[in-house]
């Protein structure tokens, strides 16, 4: 990979280049791509001009060059981030990990008497 443009990379492995725009830390998923949060971290470090080196992302694998970086405004509503945020970190629990919660923890069920 080492001194290879993207154009290279490209077709070497039979693959096709594409742009994907307005990326950053309020937006999660990867245009026409899916949820990759390592290519967005990636994206956001590089500075405009500078190439990666190859990323394993959940449903491939991915070499970015910036094109054009702007610096983003300020959030001016903090409370509907920290909202957004925590409804993310709710949805992100696997319902398999509450039920071996559930069953690892010995919860012994007692509605039955007050019904």
């Amino acid at each position: 990979m080492k001194g290879k443009g993207l154009d290279a990379l490209a077709s070497e492995y039979t693959t096709t280049i594409d742009t994907a725009q307005n990326i950053g830390l309020g937006t999660p998923m990867v245009p026409d791509v899916g949820n990759e949060p390592k290519v967005i971290a990636e994206a956001l470090q590089l500075a405009q001009g500078q190439a990666s080196t190859p990323i394993i992302g959940n449903t491939g694998v991915y070499v970015l060059s910036v094109i054009a970086k702007t610096e983003p405004a300020m959030a001016t509503d903090l409370s509907a981030v920290r909202n957004t945020m925590a409804a993310n970190i709710r949805n992100q629990i696997p319902p398999r990990l509450v039920e071996a919660i559930k069953k690892n923890a010995k919860i012994k069920d007692n509605r039955f008497t007050f019904y």
